[in-house]
């Protein structure tokens, strides 16, 4: 694929990967396995915390990684020998959405994975913020005929990527179009760019959910931002718990990676094979039953309009049903954000 690493190399993430073992290992031992200068080592760790990892060091010890990290197990039958996709693997790239999309030879569901990505998009421009192996990052791109194919695609995605996460109990919910939340917490985001071509239109829907509980710290978020990760939703919901350690009946529990992963792959894929087919129709339902706000008095605003309406659920092309005195109002996905009413 054309895109390439912008800040990390091969020696950054060998550097991750050494140290993943938290374990202290010296700056000349590093640098005799990447057979480069010690000098270096200290000024990749240190441009390494500037992108949320955590280095200790001490004096006489070398340096080891502070936080757990968890790549994927990308040597899995599951991913070598895929059987209805196409697979790339980063571990460093500037954006996996980007990196589909002027994708030079595109071929029907390819999947872009990295553990970090320098320029993660977010919806109207924002940054996505990432933190190297705290987060599934990815990204799907699958051909339409015609532009009006798309229209509630992002939330079958969404839909579907909710249908993956059950098992683990957490609670999701989707505010409208696609934003998925864990007790009232973003916890993953859904970006959907196109580009048309020849032979029809090119989506790539982004994916970004937040995995371990010290990617908040990595990304320096604040109290008072509502987002959360898996690892923290756990660790709220099992008091006096901490991630990978016990919940309130004495069970054991961990979160692997790879196997949230490769859910969420299996059901998007499967999820796009019935959208291309039937639309929107077959995740209505599912979507009305978990929509963050359903029945409730909401505003859907934009720069220029506030709108103020009950929440009634969406159409067949993912519109909002907003109930309002003049009566149902359709609002298309893009054009204005919903927010709780005392907001």
């Amino acid at each position: 694929m054309s895109s390439k690493p912008i800040v990390f190399d091969e020696c950054d993430t060998s550097i991750i990967k050494i140290l993943a073992d938290q374990k202290f290992h010296s700056s000349v031992s590093l640098a005799q396995s990447l057979a480069v200068n010690s000098g270096l080592i200290t000024y990749r760790i240190k441009r390494l915390e500037k992108y949320g990892l955590k280095f200790g060091g001490v004096s006489g010890n070398g340096f080891k990684l502070l936080d757990k990290i968890q790549v994927l197990d990308r040597n899995c039958d599951f991913f070598k020998n895929p059987k209805n996709f196409k697979f790339e693997y980063f571990d460093v790239v500037d954006s996996t959405n980007d990196c589909l999309l002027y994708h030079k030879q595109k071929q029907d569901l390819m999947v872009a994975y990295a553990e970090y990505q320098t320029k993660a998009k977010g919806r109207n421009g924002k940054e996505f913020c990432c933190v190297y192996g705290q987060q599934l990052t990815f990204s799907i791109g699958v051909f339409f005929v015609d532009i009006t194919q798309i229209l509630g695609l992002s939330i079958a995605i969404g839909v579907a990527v909710l249908r993956s996460l059950e098992s683990l109990n957490l609670g999701l919910k989707i505010k409208w179009p696609n934003d998925i939340y864990a007790n009232g917490e973003k916890i993953c985001g859904i970006l959907v760019d196109t580009v048309t071509t020849r032979e029809g239109v090119w989506a790539v829907v982004g994916i970004g959910l937040n995995i371990a509980h010290n990617f908040l710290e990595g990304c320096n978020i604040k109290d008072g931002k509502k987002v959360t990760s898996i690892e923290d939703y756990l660790y709220k919901s099992n008091v006096g718990t901490k991630p990978f350690g016990k919940n309130n009946n004495g069970e054991s529990f961990s979160i692997d990676k790879t196997e949230i992963f490769k859910k969420i792959l299996t059901e998007v894929i499967d999820a796009i094979l019935v959208f291309r087919k039937e639309g929107l129709s077959p995740f209505i339902a599912d979507y009305d039953k978990n929509s963050l706000y359903y029945d409730q008095e909401v505003k859907l605003i934009s720069p220029t309009t506030e709108l103020i309406g009950i929440n009634k659920g969406i159409n067949s092309i993912g519109s909002i049903l907003l109930e309002t005195n003049k009566g149902i109002v359709e609002v298309p996905s893009g054009e204005m954000s919903l927010r709780p009413l005392e907001s």
